[in-house]
């Protein structure tokens, strides 16, 4: 929202691809910098590809356990289908039962992944894919921000990018409350047993997080 904001006030480029490495690789070469891209595509390392332009990689992470309870109903809310049961499942309950949507690796370990990388190894759980992960983040990534400490985060884009960021913070305070998220799709709290039950199964997320 704030991006799309900003995008009225100063002269870039915006767009969302959904695409592979290659074809991401093709529409950033194409863009009139300076430009700024929003893609949910795992980290691609430029260094690579010296025919592309030099880019600065920033992201945005968040408890992993709130993460996945936010996803979790943020399913339940978009288009995907569920039965009956499943579509009125709390997050609370399905960790209870151990239902595989909610507690199995391929579904929770995501984070790492994204921020590892193409490789094959970032698709396993296990250490590797958390290394690669960290070092990619020290060595390739201008900032990484708290989503629990998002003004601060907003404050270092300003900071470091102000052709792109400039009067970021004072747009996020001026419309704070339109960008806030509907919760009234959480039916049950999480307990204090399931939360450190996830905790458990999420140590490497932790980790990285």
């Amino acid at each position: 929202v704030l991006i799309h904001n900003l995008t009225d006030k100063q002269p870039k480029f915006y767009f969302t691809s959904p695409g592979q490495a290659e074809a991401f690789l093709e529409l950033q070469a194409a863009l009139p910098p300076p430009s700024l891209s929003v893609s949910h595509v795992h980290y691609i390392n430029y260094t690579m590809f010296p025919a592309f332009p030099p880019h600065a990689y920033i992201n945005l992470v968040r408890d992993p356990v709130d993460r996945l309870e936010s996803r979790f109903y943020y399913y339940r809310r978009s288009a995907r289908t569920y039965s009956p049961g499943r579509a009125n499942m709390s997050y609370n309950h399905c960790v209870q039962t151990r239902d595989a949507e909610c507690v199995s690796q391929r579904n929770i370990f995501s984070v790492i992944p994204f921020f590892c990388g193409q490789a094959e190894i970032c698709r396993v759980a296990g250490g590797e894919a958390l290394r690669q992960a960290m070092r990619n983040v020290e060595q390739h990534y201008l900032v990484v921000g708290h989503l629990e400490a998002f003004p601060h985060f907003l404050a270092a884009l300003e900071k470091l990018l102000p052709q792109y960021f400039s009067g970021i913070v004072q747009l996020h305070a001026e419309t704070q409350p339109a960008e806030k998220r509907m919760t009234s799709g959480k039916p049950e709290a999480l307990t204090e047993a399931n939360r450190e039950y996830m905790r458990s199964l999420l140590q490497e997320e932790y980790q990285f997080y």
